[in-house]
């Protein structure tokens, strides 16, 4: 399997593999489904069509740590942005007055 190193910082930073990624052609993916699935597991497979990349292929505990992250960047953001918002705010007390829910 031919191998082509990256500076993939965001792969590297989840997981202490090397910094080369394995590679195979679609047509071949097909071949050695089973062969990628394994080596999957252990570092990211990058399938290319035609010379281009068209997919990667990455073990399931990558993948969800991988939209984990994604998903805390967004809440931060989130949490970012109301904070630079101008609205009032309202205390926990008030807001459970509010909805009835103040004992």
């Amino acid at each position: 399997m031919p191998i082509r190193p990256t500076n993939n910082i965001a792969y590297d930073s989840y997981v202490s593999y090397d910094s080369s990624m394995a590679s195979a052609a679609s047509n071949d993916a097909r071949i050695r489904w089973s062969e990628l699935l394994d080596t999957a597991r252990t570092e990211p497979v990058h399938i290319t069509r035609r010379g281009r990349d068209v997919a990667v292929l990455v073990s399931q505990d990558f993948f969800e740590r991988a939209i984990q992250a994604l998903e805390d960047a967004a809440d931060l953001a989130a949490v970012s942005a109301a904070r630079d918002d101008n609205e009032p705010t309202v205390t926990h007390e008030e807001l459970m007055r509010e909805l009835g829910l103040a004992p």
